[in-house]
């Protein structure tokens, strides 16, 4: 519904007293509104469509006929462009695992969208001896930046947990490499990659957060975490049985192995909080997250600008 304002112009004389009776001029200004994709200027709406009416009514006319006319005027322009509302959103992943090996693990991933970012997670378990770290992975030609690498030297399983972020990517299949260093009989190696859309193509990420334990449940929360993040978080249980994922969280990647070892991935919208949990039967565990941030803040809404004299202006 809109409401169109009018106003007294001016118009006929009276034969009486020569005075001017009022005629009645109504202008209406269509709203208009936008649509589209992040990663570009909106397509514009708002050259408004309708039916306009006027009219005028004689109540009382001497002397001869008096011709009455009445204009009405639309004029069509094109909106104003603004930034679009952006949120991180999932892609796709991928995970691998290898079992007793060299300590090299490699898979093939596929990312595609626009401001696209993608997260490693690697962990790996020691079955006697000296944990593992994790060299940052490579993707295709490049290298991720390493956010942590988090080893619980508890005496009897020593798990390990990295993740890494590398922004900005080449789309299409790439083949994602991990490579472990420095540990001794090496028990399970997982990688999981997920890739992410609308990612911040210069600072992408936020503070990580790592916890490590032996009880359950396993729980880090990522700080300043906005509505428009994705967190994604990388755990490893050095231990079998059930494990249930926290409220909020999306799982994305799943190995079990049969030492037996557990790898989970999951993501979470930033709107939830930050807060990732696994809950299990008891055993050595690393849990880390962190949150991928937007590559536009802000949202598309009415900014307050007018037609004016041919333009758009606020």
């Amino acid at each position: 519904i809109h409401r169109i304002v009018g106003s007294a112009t001016g118009g006929l004389r009276s034969a009486r007293d020569g005075t001017e009776i009022a005629t009645y001029s109504l202008r209406w200004t269509p709203m208009w509104g936008h649509f589209g994709a992040p990663g570009g200027l909106p397509r514009r709406l708002g050259e408004g469509s309708g039916v306009y009416e006027a009219s005028v009514t004689i109540e009382h006319l001497i002397g001869n006929p008096v011709d009455t006319e009445v204009s009405v005027e639309v004029i069509v322009a094109v909106a104003p462009a603004v930034d679009f509302h952006s949120s991180v959103a999932f892609d796709t992943a991928t995970d691998a695992l290898e079992g007793n090996g060299d300590g090299t693990l490699s898979l093939t991933h596929t990312a595609g969208g626009s401001d696209r970012g993608v997260f490693f997670g690697v962990s790996s378990l020691s079955n006697a001896g000296n944990g593992w770290s994790s060299t940052p992975c490579t993707y295709g030609t490049d290298t991720a930046t390493e956010q942590w690498d988090v080893l619980d030297s508890v005496p009897w399983q020593k798990p390990q947990n990295a993740g890494d972020a590398l922004v900005p990517t080449v789309s299409g299949a790439q083949t994602a490499t991990s490579v472990l260093t420095g540990g001794t009989a090496l028990g399970e190696h997982f990688l999981g990659v997920i890739s992410m859309t609308g990612v911040h193509q210069t600072t992408p990420t936020g503070t990580a957060a790592t916890a490590t334990g032996s009880t359950s449940p396993a729980s880090v929360t990522v700080g300043s975490v906005g509505a428009d993040d994705l967190v994604v978080d990388n755990f490893i249980l050095a231990g079998g049985g059930t494990v249930t994922i926290g409220a909020d969280q999306t799982l994305r990647n799943q190995e079990d192995a049969g030492f037996p070892a557990r790898l989970r991935q999951s993501t979470q919208p930033g709107s939830a909080g930050g807060a990732m949990s696994w809950t299990f039967t008891d055993e050595a565990w690393v849990l880390g997250a962190i949150a991928f941030k937007p590559a536009a803040a802000g949202g598309a809404t009415w900014p307050g600008w007018i037609w004016n004299k041919g333009g758009w202006t606020a």
